[in-house]
């Protein structure tokens, strides 16, 4: 529906021009926009944010639910059939959208992913060195049974602060209600590094610590593990980093094989979803406020950036000190160790020398008694021959 109809019905609902004005600048600007947010979406966007009134947002949900009701009247002349939580269904089937966010490092397989879960190439899969992923992307489907919604995001560790606002602000305008989960993935197919942590740090740094709470890591590369290499025997030898993370988002994790057909991993992730959701009340994560405030977005962005780059240096820099200290302590020990070997190497020369000079004397007192013992042997005989 066009924004005309939105006004038309704004008026008729006698909804105020703050409420109007509030709900096109957080991006509902259109009717079908309006018809999926929940009373609970509500309270999470605008009460919680201080955006509307809690007078504002009574006078909203009545709208919204009774623009609902008319429409759920419409469609159910038409065949259609709305469930009492709003949620439209064909042939009996009761559909229920699962919202995704994929964030992470380039090279994780982050739109392959994508496709894995949708079971359809809608993504399209960077080649080689490039990055295709350059800007949000939002797919949905039937996955299982289910509603899907997939939201792929550029390497938020390696675009430019103007990208990084414009992904932002795309990541909202796709997923206005906020994603049910972060996908945050990591590739098992190449070591877990700083540049890891440091794509956790900026998540965090650019959204916020309660981001954990609607976080599933998402190992790819599952065709590498076997009955030989399994995900414990990979997590028990993990670098505390990695170990850190998980918990921070109390160990949820799914192992993903981008090449296998296999929908028993989907299904693995739906539950893990599932409980997540029900665990968080069913509550989408909500967008920061900032996200907003168009004209002040990217100045904070620059901000947050700014703040992570410079933990991320003073990291490196930390990490560069600790190796210089090794180092200087390998040479020490290496030193030590020379000086060690040349004392050992001395001792076994003078003990060699002394053996020597024992046995040479030794040698020598031999001689003499052999030759005393053969003087008076030539004595004796001499004697005899006298």
């Amino acid at each position: 529906m066009e924004s005309e109809d939105m006004d038309q019905w704004a008026e008729r609902e006698k909804l105020t021009p703050e409420t109007l004005r509030v709900l096109k600048g957080e991006g509902f600007d259109s009717l079908e926009k309006l018809s999926q947010l929940t009373s609970a979406d509500i309270d999470t966007l605008f009460i919680n944010t201080n955006l509307l009134t809690k007078q504002q947002c009574l006078c909203l949900k009545k709208a919204v639910e009774r623009m609902n009701t008319e429409s759920s009247q419409g469609q159910a002349d038409s065949g259609h059939v709305v469930s009492s939580a709003g949620q439209q269904s064909r042939s009996g089937e009761l559909e229920a959208i699962i919202r995704f966010v994929l964030v992470g490092n380039g090279g994780t397989g982050k739109s392959t992913t994508g496709n894995t879960i949708l079971g359809a190439k809608k993504f399209v899969v960077s080649r080689g060195l490039s990055m295709e992923t350059s800007k949000c992307e939002m797919h949905r489907g039937t996955v299982l049974g289910e509603t899907v919604e997939v939201v792929d995001t550029p390497d938020l560790s390696s675009t430019s602060e103007k990208q990084i606002g414009e992904a932002l602000a795309q990541a909202a305008a796709c997923m206005p209600s906020g994603p049910h989960a972060f996908l945050f993935l990591l590739s098992l197919s190449r070591r877990f590094t700083k540049g890891e942590v440091a794509a956790y740090q900026r998540l965090i740094a650019l959204f916020d610590e309660f981001v954990t709470k609607y976080m599933i890591v998402v190992f790819t590369g599952g065709d590498d593990l076997g009955p030989e290499c399994t995900i414990n025997d990979i997590l028990v030898k993990a670098p505390p980093d990695l170990r850190s993370i998980l918990e921070t988002c109390d160990n949820r994790y799914v192992v993903f094989n981008n090449e296998s057909e296999d929908r028993g991993q989907v299904r693995c992730l739906l539950d893990v979803a599932r409980d997540l959701m029900q665990h968080n009340g069913n509550q989408c994560y909500s967008w920061p406020r900032y996200f907003s405030f168009h004209d002040k977005t990217q100045e904070e962005i620059s901000k947050r950036i700014a703040i992570v780059t410079n933990l991320e240096s003073k990291s490196m820099k930390h990490f560069k000190q600790l190796q210089d200290e090794i180092k200087i302590l390998e040479e020490k020990e290496r030193s030590v160790s020379e000086k060690r070997e040349e004392e050992r190497e001395n001792k076994v020369k003078g003990f060699q020398f002394c053996l020597q000079g024992t046995f040479q004397k030794r040698k020598q007192k031999d001689e003499k008694l052999k030759l005393s013992d053969l003087s008076l042997g030539l004595s004796s005989m001499f004697k005899l021959y006298d």
